[in-house]
C-alpha cells in the first residue's frame, strides 16, 4: 500500500523536467498518467473489478511548486518505536524518528515522521497526515506523503505527491490512521482529491 510511489517510481519516471529550485512538475504529471494506468491494468490496484470497468482516472489538485516544501528535519531525542493504529482496528509497528518543520503560508507546521516495520528497507520517510480539506476535497481520513531521508538535516517535501491510502478505494484494505500530532492547521491544496 505505501509502497505505491516506489513501484511507480521503479516502472520508469524519476526524471522530469527541473526546475531551478528543484521542483519536477514534469515528475509528477507523470506520475498521475503511470498511477491512473497502474490502477486500472496492475495486480496490485485496489479498485474492484467493477470499479476498473468504470474508472475514469483520479482526482488531484493542480500542480503547483507552492507545495515543494523546504523542511528542516530535528532528529527525536530519543527513537522510539510506537504503534499505529489502522482503519481496521489493527496495530502497524513503525518507528519514529524525527519530525519535519517548514512554513506553509506564513505559518510554521510540523510533521512527525515514520519508518514502518516491512520486510524490505526504504530510503524515504512515511508521513501521514492531516490537514483543513480532510473530509470536503480530500479523503477524509488523511493522506500520506513519503519525504526523502534528509540530506545535512534538510529534506524537500513534495506534497502535489501527497496520496490517499488504498483503504479510500476499497475497504478490504486495512491503512495507518494518520496521528492526532500530524495535523496541518492549513488546508494543503496539493496532491490526490477524493476518489468520488
Amino acid at each position: 500500500m505505501r509502497y505505491i510511489l516506489c513501484i511507480l517510481v521503479v516502472l520508469g519516471f524519476g526524471c522530469g523536467t527541473k526546475a531551478q529550485d528543484g521542483f519536477q512538475s514534469d515528475r509528477v504529471k507523470e506520475f498521475r498518467k503511470e498511477k491512473n494506468r497502474a490502477f486500472i491494468e496492475e495486480t496490485w490496484s485496489p479498485l474492484v473489478i467493477d470499479d476498473r470497468m468504470s474508472f475514469k482516472g483520479l482526482n488531484y489538485f493542480p500542480i503547483s511548486a507552492t507545495w515543494y516544501v523546504k523542511a528542516r528535519f530535528v532528529p527525536a531525542e530519543h527513537v522510539d518505536t510506537v504503534l499505529m493504529s489502522t482503519s481496521k482496528d489493527e496495530l502497524r509497528t513503525a518507528i519514529r524518528p524525527g519530525k519535519f518543520v517548514f512554513t506553509i503560508a506564513g505559518k510554521e507546521q510540523t510533521l512527525w515522521a515514520f519508518q514502518l516495520i516491512e520486510p524490505t528497507a526504504s530510503s524515504e520517510y512515511f508521513v501521514p497526515f492531516k490537514d483543513v480539506t480532510n473530509g470536503a476535497e480530500s479523503y477524509e481520513l488523511g493522506r500520506y506523503v513519503e519525504v526523502p531521508m534528509p540530506i545535512k538535516g534538510v529534506s524537500m517535501i513534495d506534497f502535489n505527491m501527497a496520496y490517499n491510502p488504498f483503504c479510500a478505494y476499497n475497504y478490504d484494505y486495512s491503512c495507518p490512521l494518520v496521528p492526532y500530532y500530524n495535523t496541518l492547521s492549513v488546508p494543503v491544496t496539493a496532491g490526490e482529491k477524493s476518489w468520488h
